[in-house]
């Protein structure tokens, strides 16, 4: 989370804005952008808690959740609203 991060190793540069399409919906996140003051490297820390590779597309995580949910439940679509709120809840990350 943002307020957990080492704030003297990780300096908030702005926050980005991610859309790419899912299977069930688009989705939608505002990312911090953070510069590593001890590489010079530019991070996404939440990239990095979901394991998620911007040029893929889905995080790993996400995308098991979204396999497992859409075996399981009902319908594609309700399977996608779950996934949708978590992914709003980590906005702050």
């Amino acid at each position: 989370m943002a307020s957990g991060r080492d704030k003297k190793r990780f300096y908030l540069k702005d926050k980005r804005t991610l859309k790419f399409e899912t299977v069930f919906e688009q989705v939608e996140l505002k990312r911090n952008y953070y510069q590593d003051r001890e590489t010079g490297k530019y991070v996404y820390l939440l990239d990095q808690y979901l394991a998620f590779d911007g040029t893929k597309g889905m995080s790993p995580v996400v995308q098991d959740l979204a396999i497992e949910l859409a075996m399981t439940g009902v319908s594609y679509r309700q399977a996608g609203k779950p996934i949708t709120n978590a992914l709003k809840g980590l906005r702050g990350i």
